[in-house]
């Protein structure tokens, strides 16, 4: 999967972040940052991106039941 930037106005593309698998959330902002669920399977993820720039800040792996 991806996540992709485009500015509102233009529709031009300003970021792009590929993704281990596809996006499993809707992504959503909080104070400047974009956070992205990523599907149970091998391990199941949150990740943070930078709202300006798409530069990942952190990621957390989720316990994935059996």
């Amino acid at each position: 999967g991806a996540l992709i930037a485009l500015d509102a106005e233009t529709g031009e593309e300003l970021w792009r972040e590929d993704t281990s698998s596809p996006i499993y959330s809707t992504p959503v902002i909080v104070q400047n940052t974009v956070v992205v669920a990523l599907p149970p399977g091998a391990e199941s993820l949150l990740i943070v991106y930078n709202q300006s720039d798409g530069d990942e800040i952190w990621r957390y792996s989720l316990p994935v039941e059996e």
